[in-house]
């Protein structure tokens, strides 16, 4: 699949979704990261965002219903292990 086929075919699952939840894990930032965050916003979603703890990202921060902060990827999986951190009203 090329990148396209793969932006489109996630976009049409977010289209199923409760949620989007992204995953950054370095400070760079593509312009598919920001077309999937514009759709998520398009379309009303609940942003869940694992992210570095050093990272920017402005945009996703001010966008996200919910920040799971991180030094490791451990800390993320156990968080994650928790059903409760995607409970978001």
């Amino acid at each position: 699949m090329t990148t396209e086929q793969i932006y489109h075919y996630c976009n049409n699952r977010l289209g199923q979704s409760d949620l989007f939840f992204a995953f950054i894990k370095s400070q760079e930032e593509s312009k598919w990261m920001k077309m999937e965050l514009e759709e998520a916003l398009r379309l009303n979603k609940k942003i869940v965002l694992a992210i570095k703890e050093w990272l920017d990202h402005d945009t996703f921060r001010a966008n996200a219903s919910k920040i799971i902060e991180h030094k490791t990827y451990n800390e993320v999986y156990e968080i994650l292990n928790n059903p409760a951190i995607f409970d978001i009203s």
